[in-house]
């Protein structure tokens, strides 16, 4: 039975003893948000020679720019709050670690899961007036250098909230992990663990499979949406990326990352609910053990073991050859054995356990090797095998023989060259051979066949970038000899579009992949121009004069 007098008095102390992290909190938020605001509107003077508040017209593009590396820019503010929520986790659920403070907070007349709900809410609220405070110096600041505008004030909110999302989610995560462990430095190490595991595993894959799985169209690119860390900074660079599109004069809100701040919010309530439960079960007799639980030890020690094996696999192919499967399982073998015996000495304190629990080894080896596999069949299942029978050297010669579009990079320019309000980088070449194969290839699409044509651009004798785009179940999927697991986004349409930009610009050829039905050139100048106009809206694949003699108007 808790006393409601008693449960005042011990959230008053706990409030006192802890007013440091509050201090702290404001301090740290300070540095990422106002004093990062100062040195912006400092920065923005001494470049160009304006004051903030007084940029107009061009500059007024680069006062949003400096807006927006303050906002959805901002990684230094989500790494605040992150480390914030990791340092107040650990404060706050330190007893767990004591066995003396234990028997003095639970000699109380409090229930115990009050003593969780105590700490959660003391955690969760202890950076929202700090964060106020901050916020309110913001638009003080914002106010007196002439752009607290309605587009800033949403945005600053909006990334505010997400960023205290993100907060709550990591809070959460160390909350369990406190709640597995027994010891102060298990805390740590396991809150690291769980915070990192999801982005390790991620970049491990990305090595391992060779290839941009960021572009991969199955589950495995959502990896990162398992830790609220990634899944932050997710958040930050989709919506920074999609705010380049922003109204020249004021910056917007952008509605991307939606995936991002679901998954933090997933994140934080369903680590809470696990939390909760877990330190229902716990005992006093608990504090001093590596990982509280027998079955939770055994789960964490199979995906250590995996981590392991797959951080082997990469280490030992990347010394040698990453394309040798022999050196990717040598790896994964050493990685293994490495990995479980320092596991075991870490979870088990005991240097002989690996040895002694030979059999539960294998199973862990099982688990591992399983995982090994699946990648490596990820790998064989996604990869795009159109350039293996390719040689280190493919020549312009082979390359017209086999109906490529050859392209010279070093006799090309880029379009903002002749036209100033260019703002998308389009490469124009003034020796193109084999246009021919790309017309066929926008009839085979028009009539729904599946098609495929090759681009080879030369930047040196017989070294070439090789761009292959496929038409197959209506979208055109495009790799290149860099990238073996596609490229961008699909498009379904390829279009031949022939113009000028403006009376003085030269007229040229343009081959431009969009989703748009019926695109014409004043849609495709537009998408030059424009920052309001989506960048993924357009993609030119292949620009010529038409004065050069390579294309004519049609």
């Amino acid at each position: 039975m808790t006393l409601k007098t008693s449960y005042k008095n011990l959230y008053r102390l706990e409030a006192k003893r802890n007013l440091f992290l509050t201090c702290f909190s404001g301090f740290a938020i300070f540095l990422a948000l106002p004093f990062y605001f100062m040195q912006q509107i400092v920065t923005f003077g001494s470049d160009y020679g304006v004051a903030f508040r007084y940029a107009s017209k061009d500059l007024l593009v680069q006062r949003v720019v400096s807006l927006r590396n303050l906002t959805y820019g901002n990684l230094f503010f989500l790494a605040v709050l992150i480390g914030l929520a990791f340092l107040n986790g650990i404060v706050r659920y330190s007893y767990l670690s004591d066995k003396s403070k234990q028997d003095f907070y639970f000699a109380m007349p409090v229930k115990k899961s009050d003593f969780f709900w105590l700490g959660y809410k003391q955690g969760i609220g202890n950076i929202v007036l700090p964060l106020c405070i901050n916020l309110a110096l913001m638009f003080l600041l914002a106010g007196a250098n002439g752009c607290l505008t309605i587009g800033f004030t949403v945005v600053l909110l909006y990334v505010s909230l997400v960023g205290y999302l993100t907060y709550c989610a990591c809070f959460a995560v160390t909350l369990l992990a406190c709640v597995l462990t027994g010891r102060m430095v298990f805390h740590m190490l396991g809150t690291l663990t769980l915070l990192a595991y999801a982005p390790v595993v991620y970049i491990i894959l990305e090595y391992l499979v060779d290839g941009r799985m960021y572009y991969l169209n199955t589950i495995m690119k959502y990896i990162y949406l398992l830790s609220p860390v990634s899944a932050g900074i997710w958040f930050f660079g989709q919506a920074g990326n999609a705010s380049m599109g922003a109204v020249p004069e004021d910056i917007a809100l952008v509605y991307k990352g939606g995936k991002s701040v679901v998954a933090l919010l997933v994140i934080a309530l369903v680590t809470l609910a696990a939390a909760r439960v877990l330190y229902g079960k716990r005992n006093a007799s608990d504090t001093g053990k590596t990982i509280v639980f027998k079955h939770a030890k055994k789960v964490i020690k199979g995906f250590l073991a995996v981590l392991f094996t797959l951080i082997g696999a990469v280490i030992v192919s990347s010394m040698y050859d990453m394309n040798s499967m022999t050196y990717k399982i040598t790896g994964a073998v050493f990685g293994f054995l490495l990995g479980s015996y320092l596991v075991d000495i870490l979870l088990e304190l005991n240097w002989k356990g690996n040895i002694r629990n030979w059999k539960e080894q294998m199973v862990y080896l099982g688990i591992s090797a399983a995982a090994f596999v699946s990648v490596i069949g990820f790998q064989n299942h996604y990869r795009y095998n159109g350039f293996d029978k390719i040689g280190e050297e493919y020549t312009k010669e082979q390359a017209q023989n086999d109906k490529c579009v050859v392209m010279n990079e070093d006799k090309c320019y880029e379009a903002s060259e002749t036209f100033e309000d260019c703002i998308r980088d389009i490469r124009v070449y003034k020796e193109v051979a084999g246009v021919e194969s790309l017309d066929r290839f926008i009839e085979d699409i028009a009539l729904g066949k599946e098609s495929k044509v090759r681009l080879a651009d030369y930047w040196a004798a017989d070294y070439s970038t090789l761009s292959d785009y496929l038409y197959e179940d209506g979208e055109i999927k495009r790799y290149d000899n860099y990238n073996l697991y596609g490229v961008a986004c699909n498009y379904k349409y390829m279009v031949r579009l022939t113009g000028k930009f403006d009376p003085k610009d030269t007229k040229r050829v343009y081959y431009v992949l969009t989703s748009k039905k019926d695109y014409s050139f004043e849609d495709f100048r537009k998408y030059v121009i424009d920052w309001n106009v989506d960048y993924n809206e357009a993609d030119c694949v292949l620009a010529y004069d038409i004065e050069e003699g390579k294309g004519e108007d049609e």
